[in-house]
């Protein structure tokens, strides 16, 4: 499945879980697994109405799916990111959803904003208020079986001085805190890239990216930079978008909602 959400507040872990759920038995007596890739839409930075399209219809709070037939076309993805954790690991004592509310016991804005020595501009008029900064900021939530995934701190609760993030994160989860990725993360999506083809003369028909936009925000010029490398990799024709947040297999394998990330996936038809 190739995938896009519109809408500010959907939680893209929930959208995963649910795909993965409806197809389950499915893939059970398939014996087949789910993928899936995709992105959330964007709206140029401002946060108030993504929307996904198609055949003349147009939702915010909607899912768009293309299905693919994996019997007439090999897609294989991956996504990576290169954001570089900092600090020691540290307990989500205190959460809901999306919503952390507390981290080792202290109110979650208050620690992030200690750490790393990030300003969140707070207005007393309104309860909740975009953290600007946010996607230099992600956290790094540690999956029970190794794997590492990004979650993006949308907003901030003025209030209870929680963390409104783009995905789930499970209270008592393990996180780390991040600082903005140097250069040397261009040089780590590429490499994982090459890390999905079987051999280097693969092929692809085409190619599909899926950037978050906090990549653009880093990186500036040199974004064109990655696109172009991760293109070179299988020269093929690409077309993609920058997202609000990523879907798409992570090195280990496992279906995962991903912020900061380069989601791509080869299409070669069998």
């Amino acid at each position: 499945m190739i995938i896009a959400t519109g809408g500010v507040f959907i939680d893209g872990e929930k959208i995963i879980e649910g795909i993965t759920e409806g197809f389950g038995n499915y893939a059970l007596s398939e014996d087949r697994e789910i993928t899936v890739f995709g992105g959330m839409a964007g709206d140029d930075l401002l946060a108030e109405k993504p929307i996904v399209f198609t055949n003349g219809k147009s939702k915010d709070n909607a899912l768009l799916a293309l299905i693919i037939d994996e019997d007439k076309i090999d897609v294989r993805g991956i996504a990576t990111c290169g954001w570089k954790a900092i600090g020691t690991t540290k307990t989500v004592t205190k959460s809901e959803g999306n919503i952390v509310y507390t981290i080792d016991d202290k109110p979650a804005l208050d620690m992030l904003m200690k750490y790393l020595g990030v300003d969140v501009a707070l207005d007393n008029n309104t309860e909740i208020v975009p953290f600007l900064n946010s996607w230099y900021y992600p956290l790094q939530l540690e999956r029970e079986n190794g794997d590492t995934v990004i979650r993006a701190t949308r907003f901030a609760n003025s209030d209870d001085r929680s963390l409104i993030c783009t995905g789930s994160v499970p209270q008592g989860s393990q996180i780390k805190f991040s600082l903005p990725p140097d250069f040397d993360s261009i040089e780590t999506v590429v490499a994982e890239c090459q890390s999905i083809k079987d051999n280097a003369q693969q092929q692809a028909d085409a190619l599909l990216m899926f950037s978050c936009v906090s990549r653009h925000l880093s990186f500036g010029v040199l974004m064109k930079e990655e696109i172009e490398q991760v293109q070179n990799v299988w020269d093929a024709p690409m077309v993609g978008f920058f997202t609000y947040g990523e879907y798409g297999k992570s090195k280990i394998g496992e279906n995962e909602f991903h912020n900061n990330a380069c989601c791509v996936v080869a299409l070669k038809e069998k």
